[in-house]
């Protein structure tokens, strides 16, 4: 059987800092981890508010034709101007 051997001082160091970078390295993994996780729910957050605003769009614009009819809204000014037909196009549904 073999005797054991004590690893020099230097050697020792070069060990333990391998352990303690290893070990920072492994809690910044944890913080940005944690991170993700957050910014993810926080993603989900936000798409859910750009759905219901695209919902509630979409509703207004709805109203505003059954209102105004087709057209257009400059949203600087708020006018609104009624779209025109173009007569030389035939109608969908409509025999030729």
């Amino acid at each position: 059987m073999s005797q054991p051997v004590t690893l020099t001082q230097e050697e020792m160091n070069r060990l333990s800092s391998f352990q303690d970078r290893f070990n920072v390295s492994t809690k910044r993994y944890g913080e940005i981890a944690f991170q993700m996780k957050l910014l993810q729910n926080e993603m989900k957050q936000v798409e859910t508010e750009m759905d219901n605003i695209e919902e509630e769009r979409l509703i207004m614009m709805e109203d505003l034709q059954k209102k105004y009819g087709a057209g257009s809204i400059d949203l600087v000014t708020g006018e609104f101007t009624p779209a025109t037909i173009d007569v030389s196009e035939p109608l969908p549904n409509s025999s030729e």
